[in-house]
């Protein structure tokens, strides 16, 4: 009934797939999420990270967008910058933004030495997407999830052959005045404007248009019923 309504073709959908790990399948990073703000800052002071990320995926302007800010230790200038636009927030979802963040993050990093010898970070202010990396089961949105955790078992020769890396995902508060995450918050605004780098930049999984969230048409399709239900 909901696909009638809304007038949505399910090929457009997403289709959630099982999960193809095994049992035993353990990600090649460590995850944290500091428990307190202090904790936070602590942690932050002490972050001896070669190279340094910030990731964000958020909904402005009724549209979806996602960035990565790549940083190296000691270095005021960016190294990188990566920008997608997923869509409309009627399609898309933030956490779907989130995750794309992730990955553009993930994708950065391949080939980058470094990973394997120094420390790599990634930071980010979705405490939803780092408590996923943990949860063994399927569901809407998971099919970014699993490129994220093929990029990073992946990343430091950018071959299929799983690699040893000293990488880490954390949590950062949005808005904790950290320069880095004011920067990538500036460049998901954009990439919800439209402003995406080109194809052949972005990882393979970014170079067409992504399925639509079955969570934001919900979404919407609740919302405009709530307001027929007021106006009448």
């Amino acid at each position: 009934m909901l696909i009638v309504c809304i007038k949505f073709k399910l090929r457009q959908f997403e289709t959630i797939m099982p999960d193809p790990w095994l049992p035993t399948y353990k990600r090649d990073f460590m995850t944290t999420i500091a428990e307190t703000k202090e904790e936070l800052i602590n942690d932050k002071g002490k972050d001896e990270s070669e190279i340094r990320i910030y990731t964000d995926g958020l909904g402005f302007e009724g549209n979806t967008g996602a960035a990565a800010v790549f940083y190296r230790k000691g270095v005021e200038e960016l190294v990188k910058i990566l920008r997608f636009h997923l869509g409309s927030l009627k399609k898309h979802t933030i956490f779907e933004g989130e995750v794309v963040g992730s990955i553009l993050a993930a994708w950065m990093l391949q080939g980058q030495l470094e990973v394997g010898k120094s420390e790599a970070t990634s930071y980010m202010d979705s405490q939803a997407f780092i408590k996923a990396m943990g949860a063994r089961k399927t569901g809407l949105g998971q099919y970014l999830v699993l490129e994220y955790l093929r990029l990073t078992d992946i990343m430091k020769d950018g071959t299929n052959t799983p690699s040893t890396t000293k990488f880490t995902l954390k949590w950062v508060a949005a808005h904790e005045g950290v320069a880095g995450n004011k920067r990538v918050d500036k460049e998901a605004k954009k990439a919800a404007q439209g402003d995406s780098n080109p194809p052949e930049e972005l990882p393979l999984i970014l170079q067409k248009h992504l399925p639509t969230s079955a969570t934001a048409v919900k979404q919407e399709f609740t919302e405009k019923q709530k307001i027929k239900w007021l106006e009448t």
